[in-house]
């Protein structure tokens, strides 16, 4: 069972094979920990997005 319908799956009540898995990181995090915490984050299963998109953000300068 692919990611997409574990998720399906789990928003009809149908019994995936597993629950789930997802979670967020916030700009300020990936900030700070930069590439160490993308490393981590692509060892970990997540259904709801694929973890190597994740790019750290430039730093907003201007609005701070």
């Amino acid at each position: 069972m692919n990611s997409r319908e574990r998720v399906l799956r789990a928003i009809r009540f149908e019994q995936p094979d597993r629950i789930p898995i997802g979670y967020h990181l916030n700009y300020r995090t990936l900030q700070l920990q930069g590439p160490a915490l993308i490393e981590l984050v692509k060892g970990y299963t997540n259904d709801f997005y694929d973890p190597a998109i994740l790019t750290i953000p430039p730093r907003d300068t201007e609005h701070y």
